[in-house]
């Protein structure tokens, strides 16, 4: 099976469904939106959200409300900041369960057809050599998912479908582990919402591997999950170079924050546990 999914609730929900059928299996993200412009800077939906509330607070013109919704998003492709499709195509990717370099590739971009073609090719040799999302679905992937998750400042709701995704695959996880991960991981990306860069930014310095090579010269990787490559991860990452991380990424040793952007917080409120970015 190859999976295809475009966004927040779909590619969870394809990755509980070959955890579940445990036949070779992949999924392929259709990848993210391009950012529009608008007055000499690029925006994304985010932008056009807070001009609704500055709107209605007196702040911008409709006229100028309008002039923003007309160029935000110029084409095909899911949410392009770090959202929970972009956060859940890099903890997937992560996972091992996507091909390599694929989570961050827009989707129109020309290299989505050569994606696509090497997808065909790792899905006949899962099949050739009987491996199953259940061998690649182990606790070290699902760590390894949450650390990139972290460590990019991706959305809360990974913890919701990580727990799901491991649910289905038999795999113990618990929110406890989110924390711990959490205050492990250094904060090295500075995508949006809360920072400055989108997907394809990240993409044109050479897309996920840039933050997990480092995160694995660190320490913080488990480099011998097995991925849908057949090769482990650190055998995956091998093959894409280290580039200049162009203020998107920080130095392990310098980062935004010492600790990920997710905590786990328990009280009178939640007694079983409750997200925080």
């Amino acid at each position: 099976v190859v999976a295809l999914s475009g966004c927040d609730k779909t590619i969870p929900g394809t990755v509980m469904a070959l955890a579940r059928l445990d036949q070779p299996s992949l999924m392929l993200y259709g990848g993210s939106i391009q950012p529009g412009m608008h007055n000499g800077r690029p925006v994304t939906i985010q932008d056009v959200f807070e001009a609704v509330g500055a709107f209605h607070a007196g702040k911008i013109t409709e006229e100028e409300l309008y002039e923003l919704e007309c160029v935000a998003c110029p084409g095909e492709g899911s949410c392009g900041g770090l959202f929970t499709a972009n956060t859940m195509a890099a903890a997937i990717e992560a996972l091992g369960m996507s091909p390599p370099g694929s989570a961050t590739s827009p989707a129109i971009h020309p290299r989505t057809e050569e994606i696509c073609h090497t997808a065909g090719e790792m899905v006949l040799y899962l099949l050739e050599h009987n491996i199953r999302p259940r061998d690649i679905l182990t606790k070290a992937a699902f760590e390894n998912g949450i650390t990139v998750a972290v460590a990019m400042g991706g959305s809360t709701n990974v913890v919701l479908h990580l727990l799901a995704i491991a649910h289905e695959a038999g795999v113990p996880l618990d929110i406890d582990d989110f924390d711990r991960i959490s205050r492990r991981t250094p904060h090295i990306a500075d995508m949006t919402p809360g920072g400055k860069y989108v997907m394809a930014d990240l993409d044109r310095i050479g897309g996920l591997p840039q933050v997990m090579k480092p995160l694995l010269a660190a320490g913080l990787l488990d480099g011998g999950a097995l991925t849908v490559t057949g090769n482990t991860l650190e055998e995956n990452l091998a093959a894409f170079p280290l580039n200049d991380g162009e203020g998107i990424i920080h130095a392990v040793s310098s980062p935004i924050s010492s600790a990920g952007t997710l905590v786990i917080l328990r009280g009178n409120v939640s007694p079983e546990g409750s997200v925080v970015k």
